[in-house]
C-alpha cells in the first residue's frame, strides 16, 4: 500500500483496516478481492489474512462468496464519508495556508 512508502508499517499497520482499504479500493476499481491477493498486497500471512477477513465478514463489514470478498455497502459508505471529510479538512487547511502566503507576499511588496 502506498502509505508504507512514507510511513513505518510496524507503527501504522492495522490488518483489519488494511483489508478494508483493499476492499474499498477494489470496489471502486470494479475488481474482485481474494484472500491471496490481499495478503500479498498488505504483506501479511495468508492464514492471518483469512482470520481477519472472517472477522470482518462476521461483523458485516465485508461479504464473502466462493473465495471472493467485497466491502459491505454500509462500510463503503462510511469510509467514503470519512475520506470526504478528510478531503474537506485538507482543502480548508490549504485555503488558510494560501491566504496566509498571499497576505505575507502583499506585505512584502
Amino acid at each position: 500500500m502506498a502509505r508504507y512508502l512514507v510511513l513505518d508499517k510496524d507503527i501504522f499497520g492495522e490488518p483489519g483496516w488494511d483489508i478494508l482499504l483493499c476492499a474499498f479500493i477494489a470496489h471502486r476499481k470494479g475488481v474482485a478481492c481474494t484472500s491471496e491477493g490481499v495478503a500479498s498486497t498488505i504483506g501479511l500471512g495468508l492464514a492471518t489474512t483469512k482470520r481477519w477477513i472472517n472477522l470482518l465478514v462476521e461483523r458485516k463489514m465485508l461479504t464473502s462468496q466462493n473465495g471472493i470478498f467485497t466491502i459491505a455497502d454500509e462500510t463503503e459508505q462510511k469510509i467514503s464519508r470519512m475520506f470526504q471529510a478528510q478531503i474537506n479538512e485538507i482543502r480548508k487547511s490549504a485555503s488558510i495556508e494560501l491566504r496566509r502566503h498571499m497576505e505575507a507576499t502583499r506585505r512584502q511588496s
